[in-house]
């Protein structure tokens, strides 16, 4: 072992560009919601009076946008977790760190008691 304590550096983790992520993200998944919603709901209108060959390309492209955005919505949400974790993970570990320091610190002799006086 070292001259210091276990842990002298802290864990590199940057929290509040996690946070900015997270809340980024949750912001995108809501937005793609609403936008998602608000495209199927136009195309349901769109649909009433209209027949024919591109009518069903049509409803072939409302289906295939709507996959889309829950694969988008999907990956967004597995970010979000990803990040949390991460963050969780950093956390824990520097209180672990923390409490290791100070273990350390609290089995070193007193420095203001002068042997043999």
């Amino acid at each position: 072992m070292g001259d210091g304590p276990p842990y002298p550096d802290p864990v590199q983790f940057d929290h509040g560009k996690a946070d900015s992520v997270v809340t980024k993200a949750n912001a995108l998944i809501a937005l793609l919601r609403q936008q998602t919603s608000d495209r199927v709901t136009n195309a349901k209108k769109m649909r009433r009076n209209w027949t024919g060959p591109y009518a069903r390309q049509f409803d072939t492209e409302v289906a295939r946008m709507q996959s889309e955005a829950a694969a988008m919505i999907g990956a967004l949400q597995s970010l979000v977790t990803t990040v949390s974790n991460a963050s969780t993970t950093a956390t824990t570990t520097q209180q672990a760190h923390d409490r290791a320091n100070q273990q350390w610190w609290d089995q070193q002799p007193d420095p203001g008691v002068v042997p043999g006086l």
